[in-house]
């Protein structure tokens, strides 16, 4: 039982509601309003219960991906490297998907109820490589996926 409904029965057992007419009112225009939050609450709960579980999927799937990543790119890192590779494959499918490396500035990519700062994630990656601190497998792998390490040299950027 919701707060709404326990105010209501509240309200019966004190007969608050048959005194004042204007409390009865609140009280019938509350019930109401109640009912259709209900309806539309089960609605939506269903909703995004789908969503939940289109997510946990998705998350699974990079799970997966990771590990086959790690083992066959960084078998001698430890788990630290995981999240790296979860980024990694987010970012693969935001290429997939867009057919470029080269987000909107602080673009947030929301794929399967999962968002990811697209831009801020690609950013750090051309930071730390025009610092000499990527690793050769993070360069290779970022290569594979249409990676720009120069935007301001590419004909295809626009800002």
């Amino acid at each position: 039982m919701d707060r709404s409904e326990d105010l209501f029965k509240k309200l019966d057992e004190e007969n608050v509601i048959h005194g004042d007419e204007s409390v009865l009112g609140l009280y019938l225009a509350l019930k109401d309003q109640m009912s259709i939050t209900t309806k539309y609450s089960d609605k939506e709960e269903n909703k995004v219960q789908k969503d939940k579980e289109k997510l946990r999927e998705y998350l699974k799937e990079i799970d997966k991906r990771a590990d086959v990543i790690k083992k066959n790119f960084f078998p001698d890192e430890d788990h630290k490297i995981i999240p790296w590779i979860r980024s990694y494959c987010k970012a693969q499918d935001y290429y997939s998907q867009n057919k470029t490396l080269l987000p909107e500035v602080e673009e947030v990519w929301n794929f399967n109820g999962t968002k990811f700062k697209v831009y801020n994630w690609v950013k750090s990656q051309r930071t730390l490589y025009n610092r000499g601190l990527l690793s050769e497998s993070k360069i290779k792998l970022l290569d594979e996926i249409g990676m720009v390490w120069e935007p301001q040299k590419s004909k295809y950027h626009n800002g």
